[in-house]
Parts: structure tokens; C-alpha cells; sequence
């Protein structure tokens, strides 16, 4: 019902709806994490350079970590509910995997620079600290992102769509769009390859359900319980079963 709302209102209302949502979703998630006043937030615009100004949708800065957060609001299409493989893949790296390339290029540019100057006058320095990158989604997609194996990100670089003679103009414009943003995917963890260590980069990524932080955010342990989840392995096919399985484990 609410994909049906949400694309009902882009098409007859509203065109920007999902800009319009994602941004609610950007602010409403800071402002679960800026009542943690033991932790630095950053967030907007940051200058590289003249022509190089990146966006980042949240930082966190704790004493020995620095926190990236990017929410990609990528509803599952109405193919991918009518069990298209293809278009499930495709939703999977519109939520995952491009998120992830911005994630991985905050982190490259801050080792590189040493710090990120962001437009509104934060500096966020950069002295070593590990560097965790997380995607939301409103979508929980399960046993792929509970116990996530780092090499998916090495996995999804291989991919590229290939079109039959029958296909579409605009589904052909569509996987196209998606090839460019693996194109980029891949070139940044090869770059992040040849200058820093890639493994640690891999190993430090969550993948994670909009609700779950939602739902969880009033514990006072649940930044601690929550980045726990990186190293944590649990059998359940549910990423809430594994998180309070490590809440539980960590409260003890």
C-alpha cells in the first residue's frame, strides 16, 4: 500500500515525493543520534575543492570511531514484488551498493585530507580513528544483511547488465543507469585499494533496516549494542533476532 501511495503521489502530486521523503528520513535519524551528547554530528556539504563538494547525510564522531551514515530511500519496485530476480538485484545495489560508494569515498577523502570541511563552519578531524560505514534502508532485507560477508561489495563490482535484442528503450536506459553506479563503485574501492588497507575498509560496513534504529534508539546502550553487529555472528535469517541477541548478550 504505501510504494502504491508514494508512486501514486509522485506521478499526480508530487514528482520530488521521494527527495521530499528521504530528506524527512535524513532529519528525523539525526535527530535520534544528537541526544547522545557524547557524540559529534556532522552532516551536509563538505568542499574538496572548487568543483568537488560531496554530501554526506550524517557523521558520528565518538572518541575512537567515526560513524558514516547514508539512507538511500529505494522502495522495492513493483517488479521486484512480482519476483523479477533481475529487478530484485537491481533494487539490492540502488540501496546497498550505491550507498556504499558514497560511503567509501567520505572515507577515502577524509584519509586523504586528513579532515573534511564541511560548508556550515564543522570540522571533522581524522586521527586514526576506525571508520565504520553504514546504509540504511527502508527495506529489511534479511539474512543479506544480517552477518553481511564484506566480500559482497568485491562481488557486486563484477556485475554489469546485458540486454537482450527484445528489450525495452527505457528498461535498457534504466540497467544502464545502474552499470554507471557500479562503475563507480568499482572504481573507488580500487582506489581505496591502492592507497589504504581494503580489507579493514570491507570489514567495517553495516547494512542495516531504517526501523531497526527507529525501534532501538531510546537505549542508552544502543550505539554500542548496535555497532557490536559488525563482528557479531548469529545464525537467525532476521537482523532484529541478531541484534538483541547482542543486546541481551552485552546487558548481561
Amino acid at each position: 500500500f504505501y510504494n502504491t501511495l508514494v508512486e501514486k503521489t509522485r506521478l499526480h502530486i508530487n514528482k520530488s515525493i521521494n527527495s521530499a521523503i528521504g530528506n524527512r528520513i535524513d532529519d528525523y535519524v539525526e535527530s535520534i543520534f544528537t541526544k547522545n551528547s557524547s557524540t559529534q554530528i556532522f552532516t551536509g556539504k563538505y568542499k574538496i575543492s572548487k568543483n568537488m563538494i560531496p554530501e554526506c547525510d550524517l557523521v558520528l564522531k565518538t572518541n575512537d570511531k567515526i560513524i558514516f551514515i547514508e539512507n538511500k530511500n529505494k522502495y522495492l519496485t513493483k517488479n521486484s514484488f512480482a519476483g523479477s530476480s533481475v529487478h530484485i538485484l537491481q533494487d539490492f545495489i540502488r540501496s546497498f551498493a550505491t550507498s556504499q560508494f558514497q560511503l567509501f569515498r567520505h572515507e577515502k577523502y577524509l584519509k586523504e585530507n586528513g579532515q573534511l570541511n564541511f560548508l556550515d563552519g564543522k570540522v571533522l578531524k581524522y586521527n586514526d580513528e576506525r571508520i565504520i560505514k553504514i546504509s540504511l534502508s527502508p527495506n529489511n532485507w534479511y539474512s543479506i544483511m544480517n552477518n553481511i560477508n564484506p566480500n559482497i561489495l568485491l562481488s557486486l563490482i563484477k556485475i554489469r547488465f546485458v540486454f537482450k535484442k527484445y528489450a525495452k528503450d527505457d528498461e535498457i536506459k534504466d540497467f544502464e543507469a545502474t552499470n554507471k553506479d557500479l562503475e563507480k563503485l568499482t572504481n573507488i574501492i580500487e582506489e581505496i585499494d591502492k592507497k589504504f588497507d581494503l580489507k579493514k575498509s570491507l570489514h567495517n560496513i553495516l547494512f542495516v533496516p531504517l526501523e531497526l534504529i527507529v525501534e532501538n534508539h531510546s537505549d542508552d546502550k544502543f550505539l554500542e549494542n548496535f555497532l557490536r553487529m559488525i563482528s557479531m555472528k548469529d545464525n537467525s535469517h532476521n537482523m532484529y533476532d541478531s541484534f538483541n541477541n547482542n543486546k541481551r548478550l552485552n546487558n548481561d
